[in-house]
């Protein structure tokens, strides 16, 4: 998967579906756009909670998936320059 194409299905995501969002920081981390370290110090959160949003078993509110979302292109756009 391209940075572009990530971008693209970030942007066509629902903030309200946990899969939709367990997909994207999966595909994040596992396509190698960013680590979970790098998420957990980006949000503030232990690297356990991205464990857990990584395997969908917890997500985030979804009034909170919508700014996860814009810093991850925000991000990946930033890192095609």
């Amino acid at each position: 998967m391209t940075r572009e194409e990530l971008i693209a299905k970030i942007e066509n995501a629902s903030t309200k579906s946990d899969k939709d969002f367990q997909e994207i920081i999966a595909m994040t981390i596992d396509n190698g756009f960013l680590t979970q370290r790098d998420i957990a110090r980006e949000f503030g959160c232990s690297l356990p909670t991205v464990d857990r949003w990584k395997s969908g078993s917890h997500a985030p509110h979804y009034f909170m998936r919508k700014a996860v979302f814009d810093t991850l292109i925000k991000q990946l756009r930033q890192a095609t320059k």
